[in-house]
């Protein structure tokens, strides 16, 4: 489980602006912070989160909710980082298979009514 505050330290480490060891500014965070917000909101609209806004990330969706959060334009703009629509597409692709995945590590069934 990460916390929103060590999700931004694995961006920043992501985007190459920080390396193991270093911590991150208070700014940096409330700006990865404040965008992992926002992200959140449209991924429960599109029904690819199953955790609540202030709780942790999951550790299954870590990877995935890093590599989303640090090819969003605002925070590649932010750092000087192009987007890398390859990546974005992949992580929310690995986002959703994250999903479909139930406790028992089995793919969910489907019922279809």
């Amino acid at each position: 489980m990460a916390t929103k505050a060590e999700l931004a330290t694995k961006v920043m480490q992501e985007l190459g602006r920080l390396q193991a060891g270093q911590t991150i500014n208070s700014d940096d965070s409330t700006l990865i912070q404040d965008a992992y917000d926002s992200m959140y909101l449209m991924l429960r609209d599109d029904h690819s989160v199953n955790w609540g806004p202030d709780e942790d990330i999951p550790q299954q969706f870590e990877i995935p909710i890093t590599a989303l959060l640090s090819n969003q334009p605002p925070i590649c703009k932010a750092f000087g980082v192009p987007v890398d629509y390859i990546e974005l597409a992949n992580s929310k692709r690995a986002l959703k298979n994250a999903l479909a995945i139930d406790d028992n590590r089995e793919r969910a069934k489907a019922y279809y009514y």
